[in-house]
């Protein structure tokens, strides 16, 4: 609702306050002492007005007005801080959000940006279809880990690893290609299968204090 300029002074505007009726179109009837009145939310008033809300308004010659606040409301209702195009929060100080149940929802996407981010939490769940992980550095500090997947691609320029122990069953084929393999073992190897076959294009050497066959 737009109102001329020359009805933007004291004289011409009544600051009351009524009961919030039905809305459409943007417009709210809001009843009041005097009757019924046709209101528009004014910009600063944040709290989305619902039925049977006490508001404060103020009115003009017209019979229209702006409803600038609501003053009380049933608590059992959800209340809905409802702004209308582009909104930007901004604090000079600390920003808190606190709930029993926070919920953000983006309808495009939620961006996050932050030199420092951390998230503490019990219990965490993540469900996505895609997932893209970038970074530098990747440190994980786990008691335990379970991991269940389809089929998993790798590619590791250098990996080092250091196991207490390592238990690995293939039910069926395992096929590793190696350009070089040095294998070291301080205490005993043991080998056994139904069929084992040891084939070199060139030439094979045993050493040992004591070698059987047989």
């Amino acid at each position: 609702m737009k109102l001329p300029t020359k009805l933007l002074n004291e004289e011409e505007f009544v600051m009351t306050a009524g009961i919030v009726g039905t809305a459409k179109d943007g417009k709210t009837h809001v009843r009041t002492a005097k009757g019924l009145i046709l209101a528009v939310r004014a910009a600063g008033c944040l709290l989305e007005p619902q039925e049977g809300d006490t508001v404060l308004l103020v009115e003009n010659s017209y019979g229209g007005g702006y409803i600038l606040t609501v003053l009380e409301r049933d608590e059992k209702k959800t209340a809905v801080v409802d702004i209308p195009g582009t909104v930007a929060i901004k604090a000079g100080g600390g920003l808190t959000i606190a709930g029993e149940d926070v919920n953000l929802t983006g309808r495009e996407q939620v961006y996050i940006a932050t030199p420092v981010f951390n998230l503490r939490s019990r219990e965490s769940s993540v469900e996505t279809i895609n997932l893209n992980i970038k970074g530098k550095h990747l440190l994980a500090d786990l008691k335990s880990a379970k991991t269940v997947l389809g089929s998993l691609e790798s590619s590791v320029g250098r990996l080092v690893e250091r196991i207490t122990r390592y238990y690995a069953r293939i039910d069926e084929l395992a096929d590793m290609r190696y350009k070089r393999l040095r294998c070291f073992v301080s205490e005993t190897l043991f080998m056994k299968g139904r069929d084992v076959n040891v084939r070199a294009e060139g030439h094979i050497n045993m050493d040992g204090k004591k070698i059987n066959m047989g």
